[in-house]
């Protein structure tokens, strides 16, 4: 009875995961706005109601994928910040992993960056998403990066809070110019601009 039951859990997961695999594919493809639920049952090779059972609405789909895309970029800056160096090793391991992330995650980056250019964090709201919950984390910890960074005076000496947010702005506005295109940026290059950026004359890893 267990052994069933196990089996079951299994086929769910398989299935929800299955669903969404689905929904980044026509999200990416041919855009959120575009995208119906019949479309994402079809690609996902299931009934309407099969679909429905897991997730009632394509909202519901696109906060499920951009908590899982937005959780990926919060365990690239936890790993960074837990590891031993000094801060510029951990800010340019956050950088790193962000492209890298970008890099192989290309369906959450084209879904992603089409909404910051659609409308943002507005856009997010008009959804019912909480886009302050969906980057609380990241930002708390970027914060306390930069904190240290600004204590060890490796970059230049204006608040955390400024230093996240043109941080995340530079790296943002390179995913949104460039997004089909990212992966031919010399990585070294993207780093480099980024410390720069906060005030880090030293150039790394050419």
């Amino acid at each position: 009875m267990g052994r069933n039951k196990e089996l079951n859990e299994k086929n769910r997961e398989k299935s929800r995961a299955s669903i969404i695999a689905a929904a980044k594919k026509c999200f990416a493809g041919t855009g959120y706005l575009n995208t119906k639920m019949s479309d994402i049952a079809k690609a996902a090779e299931m009934s309407y109601g099969n679909v429905y059972w897991y997730f009632t609405t394509k909202e519901e789909l696109l906060k499920t994928i951009l908590q899982d895309g937005f959780a990926a970029r919060e365990k690239i800056i936890r790993d960074a910040s837990e590891t031993h160096g000094s801060s510029i090793d951990k800010i340019g391991a956050i950088i790193d992993g962000y492209i890298n992330l970008y890099r192989n995650e290309t369906e959450f980056t084209a879904i992603y960056t089409s909404l910051l250019a659609f409308g943002g964090t507005e856009f997010f709201s008009s959804l019912g998403l909480d886009a302050e919950s969906l980057v609380r984390g990241q930002n708390e910890l970027l914060i306390s990066v930069f904190t240290l960074a600004v204590q060890q005076k490796t970059v230049v000496s204006v608040s955390p809070e400024i230093l996240t947010a043109i941080f995340l702005s530079f790296l943002n506005g390179v995913m949104i110019t460039y997004r089909d295109q990212i992966a031919l940026l010399p990585q070294a290059e993207i780093r480099n601009s980024a410390l720069r950026l906060i005030g880090q004359e030293s150039v790394f890893y050419l």
